[in-house]
């Protein structure tokens, strides 16, 4: 069926969109929506876990990790902000692929074994699930598609808001000791649940 559009209708849908465009980053709504349902297994104690139930009300760092242990600034620093802001709300969540680089170690448990006894690891890891490819697992999907970054290399990070509704992309060349990312965790900390910023 034809339904023509009266000029003022158009007029009101460009002037939405315009101010959409308009909007800082921050103030724009997320056009992905919240985080999808989720579950993987943790590669530390086997159990399966629903990432989005599990950690609501927390402010997420989702980072690909690889089995390898090699990325030793990256492993430390992250362990470094894990530390810092746990107790206040702040969860690293490692997702371990071997997209960019084969792993190293023939089980999961080596790797473990290896990454705590070097680098004191204590953050949650999960095993990525699906294909190899990042972008067909339907969490870094919806991470991807909501930051509008996809993940390029081994330490993209997907900082998450404590309503599982907003992330923000930094690049695996982003150390996690770099100033900007611990400013965007302290002040996603301050946000309750379900409240705007004061």
């Amino acid at each position: 069926m034809n339904r023509e559009f009266s000029p003022k209708a158009c007029f009101a849908v460009l002037f939405c969109a315009i101010t959409l465009l308009a909007l800082p980053d921050s103030a724009r709504p997320s056009l992905a929506g919240t985080m999808p349902n989720y579950s993987a297994e943790n590669i530390r104690t086997g159990t399966v876990v629903d990432i989005k139930n599990s950690f609501k009300g927390q402010v997420l760092l989702i980072v690909n990790v690889p089995m390898d242990c090699k990325g030793k600034n990256q492993f430390v620093g992250l362990q470094k902000l894990y530390q810092r802001y746990r107790d206040r709300g702040f969860v690293v969540i490692g997702l371990v692929s071997n997209q960019f680089r084969p792993q190293l170690y023939a089980d999961k448990q080596h790797f473990l074994e290896d990454c705590r006894k070097r680098y004191k690891l204590s953050f949650p890891m999960f095993e990525h699930k699906g294909p190899s490819e990042l972008s067909d697992d339907p969490l870094f999907h919806w991470l991807e598609q909501d930051s509008g970054v996809a993940a390029q290399d081994d330490f993209t990070k997907y900082l998450v808001g404590r309503n599982l509704d907003s992330v923000k992309a930094y690049a695996h060349s982003a150390r996690p000791d770099d100033i900007r990312l611990s400013v965007s965790i302290g002040k996603l900390l301050q946000v309750r649940e379900g409240k705007a910023p004061d």
